[in-house]
């Protein structure tokens, strides 16, 4: 729960929201993809992100997994784009060494996602933080618990520090 201080809160009250509200769909892990987007749309929600290992289902085959070829893709947008609902992040997934990773922020730049939600390398920060730059897509730190590296908030923040292009998806059920 949020909880704002009665001037910040009066101050807000008038302004509208930039806030997309959407599911993961791994929330939605034992169906296809298609159907996790059935499952959204009936709540009302038009934002999605997506995970690689999601069967996309629907007649398109393969999983939602960042090599997919470039007609499933568009299969994939037509898809989203019949149910209204729009893919804008995509994870828990991480490159293995920088060509990995161009390969991922080319297909989330392909596929309109503004936000790949990763557990990169430590060594591997400043690269990504220059891949976001380039390609205008920000990463979100993700959190699974302990032994994974970003397990305690503090390692969170120390990624952060000095890499503009890099932010938290603190999962606050892990830390």
């Amino acid at each position: 729960m949020l909880l704002m201080q009665p001037a910040i809160a009066q101050q807000n009250s008038n302004k509208e929201l930039d806030w997309k509200l959407g599911a993961q769909a791994y929330t939605f892990k034992n169906f296809t993809f298609a159907e996790a987007l059935d499952k959204i749309s009936s709540s009302d929600l038009k934002y999605v992100e997506a995970y690689p290992g999601q069967e996309i289902g629907n007649s398109i085959e393969g999983t939602m997994h960042y090599g997919m070829n470039a007609e499933t893709k568009k299969r994939v947008k037509k898809l989203l784009n019949s149910k209204g609902i729009q893919l804008v992040a995509y994870g828990v997934v991480s490159g293995e060494n920088e060509a990995d990773w161009k390969e991922l922020f080319e297909f989330a730049q392909d596929m309109g996602i503004g936000i790949i939600t990763s557990e990169p390398k430590k060594e591997d920060l400043d690269m990504v933080n220059r891949l976001a730059r380039e390609y205008n897509i920000k990463v979100a730190l993700h959190n699974h618990p302990k032994p994974s590296t970003y397990w305690h908030p503090d390692t969170v923040m120390e990624a952060l520090e000095s890499r503009e292009n890099i932010k938290a998806c603190a999962d606050v059920g892990h830390f």
